[in-house]
């Protein structure tokens, strides 16, 4: 029985992890949103980047050879894409929102007469970065050696795995 008995010292270990534990949590919930309005314009806030995303994503899958995969992911980039600029219009997100929140890539992007018009161009610079990551190796700055056909699937494969493409848009 002596040998399930907690000493002195380890009593004072554990509840000093016990506070620890318990400031942290503390903290952690002082800054936590329970206002869902605010929850819902960080949700409007992301659409950049699921728009963004799903694009890559679906470069990944046509690259694999998931061809009805990539299409579901590119229709979901373009419904992201569409709500994301409503919301721009509808002033949410905040500039300060967009700069935390949203790729470069789609921010250097929003210009243009049409939301049609603007996807498209994010389309174009989101296949271009996800397709450079499965053609060239990160070290291949000036993309001068193409990886071989079938090193080029096994990334896409693999990109779309580590990215959680299935995931998204279910």
């Amino acid at each position: 029985m002596a040998d399930h008995m907690i000493d002195g010292g380890e009593m004072r270990k554990m509840r000093k992890l016990v506070l620890g534990c318990s400031c942290i949590a503390s903290f952690l919930l002082l800054f936590a949103s329970t206002d869902s309005e605010a929850t819902e314009i960080s949700e409007r806030a992301l659409l950049g980047r699921t728009m963004w995303s799903a694009f890559e994503c679906g470069a990944f899958g046509e690259s694999s050879g998931q061809q009805q995969e990539a299409e579901r992911l590119y229709s979901h980039g373009i419904g992201a894409g569409r709500q994301f600029l409503q919301a721009i219009r509808a002033g949410s997100p905040t500039e300060e929102e967009l700069r935390q929140s949203t790729p470069v890539g789609v921010m250097l992007r929003l210009g243009g007469d049409s939301d049609d018009f603007i996807i498209g161009r994010i389309f174009e610079a989101a296949l271009e970065e996800a397709l450079a990551k499965v053609w060239y190796d990160a070290d291949d700055m000036h993309r001068t050696n193409p990886r071989p056909e079938t090193l080029r699937k096994l990334e896409a494969e693999a990109s779309y795995g580590s990215s959680n493409c299935e995931l998204m848009g279910h």
